[in-house]
């Protein structure tokens, strides 16, 4: 499951969910820095020259205190166990998702294309 923020630009949020999606599903390093010609929104790009990366200034400085966002964690975590599950809906324990995450996080090149030990076998 991916979440989103808000308040982002029209412009920056489909640069933000493309860039991340190609991230999540291990091709960031294959996306393309500019945006498509075939793109029906390619000219709203144009102010950045097309860029899907381009270099822009910051407006504001992120506020979130480590704190608040182990307590959104937290609570979005107990969230989650309280939801049911379709029973063909394969849940991973939270420990799963955290151990992985930081290893990403130390290291995020060394894990492309490498499966996680723990990872059950995938139907397919």
């Amino acid at each position: 499951m991916t979440l989103g923020g808000g308040g982002y630009t029209l412009r920056n949020v489909a640069r933000c969910w493309a860039n991340e999606t190609a991230i999540i599903v291990d091709q960031d390093d294959v996306i393309s820095p500019t945006i498509p010609e075939t793109s029906e929104y390619r000219e709203f790009f144009a102010a950045e020259q097309f860029k899907l990366k381009p270099e822009l200034a910051r407006k504001w400085e992120n506020q979130n205190t480590k704190e608040y966002l182990e307590l959104l964690r937290q609570e979005t975590v107990e969230n989650l166990r309280g939801l049911k599950h379709a029973p063909s809906v394969q849940m991973q324990p939270e420990q799963h998702f955290e151990e992985s995450f930081i290893d990403f996080m130390r290291n995020p090149k060394k894990l492309k294309g490498k499966k996680n030990k723990k990872d059950p076998p995938r139907d397919g």
